[in-house]
């Protein structure tokens, strides 16, 4: 998946990340070098953190949903402020955070067929229990 959402999109912030899975230098994550860089959601958004014209790349954690939709509201706060966002996310259409984040503001949804095997470090294999989407958040025009 890597190598297609950097095929895809001009990623220069991976707003959920650690430096094992990071898909760019710039990141934001528990294990960044900078402290002030290790708690994402501390960010009301993320604009400020990459070149106009760069993509935030977010792959958050998805338990609690609490933690999730925190995630998914600075994606839209952060398209808002004029950068475009594009995420993986569990495709929970009856969920009220689906709503919220991603059908109200009008992000563009792609549905992944069948269920994504996870691999990498912190990763136990298999697939997953969930079916996923892409979602993105593009500034208003």
């Amino acid at each position: 998946m890597r190598e297609d959402v950097l095929a895809r999109w001009s990623v220069d912030l991976d707003a959920a990340a650690t430096v094992q899975v990071a898909l760019v230098e710039n990141y934001l994550g528990p294990d960044h070098a900078d402290p002030a860089r290790r708690d994402a959601l501390a960010f009301e958004n993320w604009a400020g953190l990459l070149p106009v014209g760069q993509v935030v790349w977010l792959n958050p954690p998805y338990t609690p949903a609490s933690s999730l939709e925190g995630f998914l509201q600075r994606a839209v706060t952060t398209a808002a402020a004029g950068v475009t966002v594009a995420g993986l996310v569990p495709a929970s259409t009856g969920t009220d955070w689906w709503w919220r984040n991603i059908v109200e503001p009008g992000a563009e949804v792609e549905y992944l067929r069948g269920r994504l095997i996870y691999g990498g470090p912190h990763s136990t294999g298999g697939p997953a229990p969930w079916a996923s989407a892409l979602v993105t958040w593009r500034p208003a025009v």
